[in-house]
């Protein structure tokens, strides 16, 4: 439940309970009031009847006195009056009063009874002296009781009324105040979970939602910071890599520049010492340039992919760039006696080429030292559909996918949860940094991708990269 919402209700049930028990209480205060007022009026009134009825009997004798007193009856209609004898008979002989209720009237002082809807007052008569009996004076409470219940009724309404206002009231301050910024806090932390940390939050009222915007604000500007600072870590650490790579394969490189150079300095020399003359002189000097331009290629090749350059996302053809690798690592894959074979249909991807040739070159390079006696290195690239793992999110598409499968020794189980850990290497020391396929994991989720890993000892293992396909391509 929203926090409006809880609000809302929270407010409603307090002003209902407080409203209703201040109306049970009132309704209870203002029945006791017209039942105290009405028992002191009967009483008031039945001293005053008592009095005169009193008088005329004395003077006029006991018949006139209860004449009197049924003229007085007759003309009150909320009020009866009545004579009744110690006996509870009236002047007839007629029982009036439960027998039981006798006992209870005192012929010296006055009795109030509760009766239903009446309050019943008995006042002593006395005549020269003599008890005669009493005076029962009997009010009606139904009209108090009236207003009782009319109060009851407009302290119902009110408190629905005001409890009405009061959670419209709470639903559009709280809509306003609470539900509005809520929003935008939650779609704030929604784009700080994808990634997003630019444009601040500006909410303007100033309370604990305004102060949370600002910390929000003041987080993402320092997550942006370490983001800056470990971005640069890391190109730091993938071009500190890559030049080891670079290192790695200056050894076939030198062996691969060997060849062009012996036929560079032998068709040179026969040229200066005019060994070949007119075509063949034309000839040589175009072997010349060929194994120059080869060399030139070959140097182009390492070059690029050592320098360090700023992140560059355009469309890259997978199998042309799985070439150009295989090409680059091609003499240490001679030297070790591996076949690197490329296959699969063209697909374009959005990435950076240099950082993916990196990572590529990163898992070819693995294959290679899990195979010191030779073998089949294959690189292949199709269209797969796969559900994306947990971390990465989203449903199932379609994805360009690149396996380099290799005929190696192969991975222990224990080490497969491991491979993809910075510095973490089963090679001897010196032979290995453990950073290659740590590099290669993070530049493939970098470019919205994933790596998984199939391996069994002394089977191989098959790397499988998963990358969302280009929006401008597909198959060709």
């Amino acid at each position: 439940m929203r926090i409006a919402r809880k609000l809302t209700l929270a407010l409603v049930l307090a002003v209902t309970f407080v409203l209703t028990l201040h109306g049970w209480l009132s309704a209870r205060r203002e029945l006791a009031f017209f039942e105290s007022e009405s028992r002191r009026e009967a009483r008031a009134m039945g001293r005053a009847l008592t009095a005169v009825v009193s008088e005329v009997w004395r003077t006029q004798g006991e018949g006139r006195a209860h004449a009197l007193l049924a003229e007085a009856n007759e003309r009150e209609d909320s009020v009866n009056f009545r004579f009744i004898d110690f006996a509870g008979k009236d002047p007839a002989n007629k029982p009036l009063i439960d027998p039981g209720r006798i006992g209870e009237l005192s012929p010296g002082r006055e009795t109030v009874f509760r009766d239903g809807e009446r309050t019943v007052t008995y006042v002593p008569l006395a005549v020269d002296g003599v008890r005669r009996g009493t005076i029962e004076v009997s009010a009606s409470l139904a009209e108090q009781q009236r207003y009782v219940r009319r109060s009851i009724l407009a302290t119902g309404i009110t408190t629905a009324v005001t409890t009405t206002v009061a959670a419209a009231l709470t639903i559009l301050l709280g809509a306003f105040f609470v539900g509005g910024p809520m929003r935008e806090l939650i779609a704030k932390a929604r784009r700080i979970g994808e990634g997003d940390l630019e444009g601040p939050l500006v909410l303007a009222q100033r309370d604990e939602l305004g102060e949370l915007a600002l910390e929000i604000n003041a987080m993402c500007v320092r997550l942006a910071d370490e983001r800056s600072a470990r971005m640069r870590a890391v190109d730091e650490l993938r071009h500190a890599h890559r030049l080891a790579v670079v290192g790695r394969l200056a050894a076939g490189i030198a062996h691969e520049l060997g060849t062009p150079l012996h036929v560079v300095k032998g068709w040179s020399n026969m040229i200066a010492t005019r060994e070949v003359e007119g075509d063949a002189a034309i000839d040589a000097a175009r072997n010349v340039s060929s194994a120059a331009e080869r060399m030139a290629n070959i140097i182009r090749q390492l070059l690029d992919f050592a320098r360090r350059r700023n992140v560059q996302k355009e469309p890259v053809e997978m199998v042309s760039l799985a070439r150009r690798t295989t090409e680059l690592l091609g003499p240490i894959a001679e030297k070790r006696k591996v076949d690197i074979v490329v296959g699969g249909s063209d697909a374009l991807v959005d990435a950076d080429a240099t950082q993916l040739q990196q990572a590529v070159a990163n898992l070819v390079m693995n294959g290679l030292d899990a195979m010191p006696t030779g073998g089949r290195l294959e690189i292949r690239i199709d269209r797969a559909h796969a559900r994306p793992p947990a971390d990465v999110g989203g449903d199932e598409s379609e994805w360009v996918q690149l396996r380099v499968r290799d005929e190696g020794t192969g991975i222990e189980p224990e080490h497969l949860e491991q491979v993809f850990e910075p510095f973490f290497t089963t090679k001897p020391v010196g032979e290995g940094t453990g950073l290659g396929l740590s590099v290669s994991y993070g530049i493939v989720r970098e470019h919205g991708g994933w790596i998984s890993v199939e391996s069994r000892p002394g089977e191989g293992t098959c790397f499988q990269v998963f990358l969302p396909a280009s929006s401008v391509g597909g198959e060709r």
